[in-house]
């Protein structure tokens, strides 16, 4: 599903479900040329829901790397990117007429690792942005 709304999105999957709202994950994001290996993440997420249960009330997405050697070994040919802390914030604010507007607010600082060039870099960071647009 994500490959309908990411260009980047190579390949993805949970390695494991800690408990209901918390897991880890697997995710590989496509290199940008021959010179630029495909970055891989293995993270863990949280999902917050509402305390009250409230179906309209806020999320929260919380993500992070995490080292899983056993489930997610380092691949030839990609590079191990680190999520240092990543959140999203969903919040309905218009519910009417079977009509729902959310807002979104995240922050995503990804360190893409491997020796890149500046540009790069930069155009990937800049594409981050992009693909929940």
């Amino acid at each position: 599903m994500r490959k309908l709304w990411d260009a980047r999105f190579q390949d993805g999957h949970m390695l494991a479900r800690y408990d209901r709202t918390t897991f880890a994950f697997y995710t590989v994001m496509k290199g940008m040329s021959w010179i630029v290996y495909p970055r891989s993440i293995c993270g863990a997420q949280m999902n917050v829901e509402p305390e009250d249960g409230d179906p309209q009330g806020e999320r929260l997405v919380i993500q992070t790397s995490v080292d899983e050697p056993e489930w997610a070994p380092e691949q030839k040919g990609q590079t191990r990117a680190t999520l240092t802390l990543s959140g999203w914030q969903l919040k309905c604010v218009l519910d009417s007429l079977s009509l729902s507007l959310c807002t979104m607010c995240w922050a995503d600082p990804v360190s893409l690792a491997g020796p890149t060039a500046t540009t790069f870099k930069s155009r990937a960071s800049a594409s981050r942005s992009l693909a929940l647009s």
